[in-house]
């Protein structure tokens, strides 16, 4: 499954740019949300 389960993600709420690229390759399915407000 990679490197996921060794290295940690760090999100960031000022840098987003509601892309949705987190939300769409998290790997756990951890990252939701709606239009630009994203919860991890």
């Amino acid at each position: 499954t990679g490197t996921w389960r060794t290295q940690k993600p760090v999100y960031l709420h000022k840098t987003c740019t509601g892309c949705k690229f987190c939300v769409i390759h998290c790997p756990d399915g951890c990252v939701s949300g709606d239009k630009k407000i994203y919860d991890v």
